[in-house]
């Protein structure tokens, strides 16, 4: 399989529309662990742990983004 590039944001955008789109892109990859790590648990009865470490690491980056973002208003 070759490699392919995506652009997945791409522009110039004011503070409150960074952070906006920025925090909405972390929430939604924490509900994409959440379902898969329900999902995985109950088909397959799979080890939680990897999902819940980047659950964790997901809501650590969502509070640092909140703090840079309320430095910088």
């Amino acid at each position: 399989m070759t490699a392919k590039k995506f652009k997945l944001i791409q522009g110039l955008f004011d503070s409150e529309h960074a952070k906006n789109l920025l925090l909405e892109l972390v929430e939604s990859k924490i509900r994409y662990h959440k379902k898969q790590m329900l999902s995985n648990q109950e088909r397959f009865g799979v080890d939680k742990e990897h999902s819940e470490k980047r659950i964790n690491e997901l809501e650590h980056l969502r509070s640092d983004l909140v703090d840079l973002f309320g430095q910088a208003s």
